[in-house]
């Protein structure tokens, strides 16, 4: 055989072992046997999908006032039993403190102000325009002058008003009344606090915004929604289209259009839409709502403050036509050139350097104007609470429960107001069982105040997260979302009772839940390796609510007779042969 042959066998054996070899050791490494065990009573199957919630007894025609650590009663002006009216005071409190932070607050508002007038004046030196001020171009109005202790209660109207005091008591058939001016602003703030007043009062609140060409009924909702409509003179009604826009980019120079009409509800859903959208894009979005005889111009802040202002659409009459000119007689003299005036040079900042100092003067008066509102915010609920301390009743109705402040703890009810209609349960419920309470609902709850069971029937489910719900299913990342309950019954708890439910779907819903430890995630999925055949199975699995060390399957059943790999070691892969644990194995935990 010659040589250079006799070389080429040579390599070629050697080729042929290698590969050889390497496959040998990857089908058998990658085949070693991987230990599972029984997962026995690491499961819990009997486990019903049952949650329990608790709620509290609030009414829309009821007011209940609960002592506050904070906060010192002076003197209580009402018993159990009297007849109030709208207005009528009922307690003092100690405003000592709530002067001096008035008075704090309004001087702070005050300095803030002028220090906007001078960065208003610095921007217009060097953006050579005015800046489109967000803030009153008034000055502040002087503090009040509180009124102290009185002896006597007298009857005193509730301001409720932007500027003045009005009647109502916010609902829906006695909304807030409001008198304003034709294309008056409703701003921000003034929103801000009726939905802080709706949400800490766990109803909606309702104001009436009439001006002398329109007018618009504004609902606050608890759930920190709101909704509006708008009446007015409307000639050739449109038909709304709050789904799909007319035009417009969002920008102030071309708002999106949509097409409205007069006394129509604007869903809270397209409000929603646009905060959304400025608080995702950080910046201001205009939206305006165009009938054929007037239109709502609305500006969502990226803070999440909103604000709007109807204007009426008038009709321009037809222009007369404007008689010939006389032309004007020719001058006799030809006047001499006037004398070029002297234009000392610019010594200045450049124009790339304005732009820096007005790109600089802006942002300090978004960040001042920002405070500023917050400030007026601040400022009206103060003066909302009353200065002099006195709380005025919200409702027409009997004193049903009047005690001494000193004889109930920290955050119990000391007085209740009681006009007898609109007694319904609020509770919040956890995002992972909402499946299970859908509107409609009746369950039965239980009072350990007043010792009595009730019946309820769910009528609301709201539709944005209000709170995370550790409570409900031990997930920190599940919201909460607030619930609505009427009473099916005639015997009702009293207004602030705290109400127990457990509810329980049925045995049809009873699901699976694994010992935690099984529960591994692999690029960000949790799974599980389960035999089948003798083989293990990678399974992704969707994870629900905890029960103490054990965690709800919501895509999967399995049985205590199923095989699991645990411990998981480095062989644990999808189709790995399986080793079974002797029966005289112990498992040691």
């Amino acid at each position: 055989m010659k040589p250079w042959l006799k070389a080429i066998i040579i390599v070629a054996v050697i080729a042929a072992l290698t590969a050889g070899g390497i496959f040998l050791y990857a089908h058998f490494a990658g085949n070693h046997p991987v230990e599972v065990t029984k997962i026995g009573y690491r499961i819990l199957s009997w486990m019903p999908n049952q949650s329990d919630i608790y709620g509290f007894v609030v009414s829309d025609d009821s007011q209940a006032l609960i002592k506050e650590k904070d906060k010192t009663v002076v003197e209580v002006y009402v018993h159990e039993g009297d007849s109030v009216k709208i207005g009528d005071p009922l307690v003092r409190y100690d405003s000592t403190l709530d002067n001096l932070t008035l008075e704090e607050k309004l001087l702070e508002r005050e300095k803030l102000y002028n220090t906007l007038q001078e960065d208003y004046a610095e921007y217009k030196r060097w953006a050579r325009l005015e800046y489109e001020r967000t803030v009153p171009t008034y000055t502040p109005s002087p503090s009040p002058t509180p009124r102290g202790k009185t002896n006597t209660a007298p009857r005193i109207s509730i301001a409720r008003d932007l500027t003045n005091p009005v009647s109502g008591s916010g609902t829906s058939v006695d909304p807030f009344r409001y008198s304003i001016a034709d294309q008056e602003r409703i701003n921000a703030a003034f929103i801000a606090l009726m939905l802080d007043l709706a949400k800490n009062n766990s109803r909606s609140f309702y104001a009436l915004l009439t001006a002398p060409k329109s007018e618009t009924m504004l609902v606050a909702n608890p759930d920190e929604t709101l909704s509006f409509r708008v009446k007015a003179d409307d000639p050739d009604p449109l038909q709304p289209d709050f789904n799909s826009s007319k035009g417009g980019d969002g920008s102030k120079q071309k708002p999106f259009l949509f097409s409205y009409a007069s006394d129509i509800d604007v869903p809270t859903t397209f409000l929603k839409r646009f905060a959304d959208s400025a608080l995702a894009k950080n910046e201001t979005v205009f939206v305006t709502l165009l009938a054929s005889g007037f239109r709502a111009e609305m500006e969502f802040q990226p803070d999440g403050g909103i604000s709007f202002v109807v204007s009426i659409i008038e009709i321009t009459p037809s222009p007369s036509p404007s008689p010939t000119p006389t032309p004007s007689p020719a001058p006799t003299d030809t006047p001499e050139p006037s004398e070029t005036p002297y234009i000392p040079p610019y010594y200045g900042p450049g124009k790339a350097e304005r732009e820096e100092l007005a790109r600089q003067a802006a942002q300090k008066i978004r960040a001042e104007e920002v405070q500023y509102r917050q400030l007026s915010l601040d400022i009206q609920k103060l003066l909302f609470n009353g200065a002099d301390g006195i709380v005025f009743s919200t409702v027409e109705g009997t004193v049903s429960k009047s005690v001494d402040p000193s004889t109930v703890q920290d955050g119990e009810t000391f007085l209740e107001v009681r006009g007898g209609t609109g007694l319904h349960v609020v509770s919040t419920l956890g995002e992972m069982d909402l499946i299970n309470y859908p509107v409609g609902t009746e369950m039965t709850g239980f009072s350990y105040e007043s010792g009595m069971d009730v019946q309820v029937r769910i009528t609301d489910v709201g539709s944005m997260p209000v709170s995370t719900n550790y409570m409900n299913g031990g997930n920190p990342n599940s919201s909460g979302y607030l619930v609505t309950m009427e009473f099916l019954t005639d015997a009702t708890p009293k207004v602030g009772e705290y109400i127990e439910f457990t509810y329980r779907p049925g045995a049809e819903s009873e699901t699976t839940y694994l010992f935690e430890a099984f529960i591994r995630e692999i690029d960000g999925q949790d799974c599980i390796y389960l035999v089948k055949d003798d083989h293990l199975v990678k399974t992704p699995v969707t994870v629900g609510k905890r029960f103490d060390q054990y965690l709800e399957l919501l895509d999967i059943k399995l049985s205590p007779e199923d095989y699991i790999a645990f411990p998981y070691d480095k062989n644990a892969r999808d189709g790995a042969p399986v080793e079974y644990p002797s029966e005289s194995a112990t498992v040691i935990w």
